[in-house]
């Protein structure tokens, strides 16, 4: 799925241009998701339908509630952080 909207963007900027918001989407699946200091990505446990940070963008530090306790996952991790 990733790759294929990639090439999608890429066709869009290709057919037209001077669209800015293909061309900008395109160069984010170059370059990549960044997560500005003092914020974080939430993402979803089933990443490939899951409405998650993706979609809507990083989230302020302030702004969660709740913390990690431990890692449960993959089994051969598990421990209290």
């Amino acid at each position: 799925l990733y790759e294929a909207e990639h090439q999608a963007y890429i066709m869009q900027t290709q057919i037209d241009p001077s669209s800015l918001s293909s061309r900008s989407s395109a160069q984010e699946y170059e370059n990549g998701i960044y997560v500005p200091d003092g914020y974080v990505l939430p993402m979803g446990d089933n990443r490939d339908n899951s409405t998650d940070g993706r979609y809507f963008g990083p989230v302020s530090s302030d702004k969660v509630n709740g913390k990690v306790l431990f890692i449960t996952w993959p089994l051969g991790r598990i421990q209290s952080v």
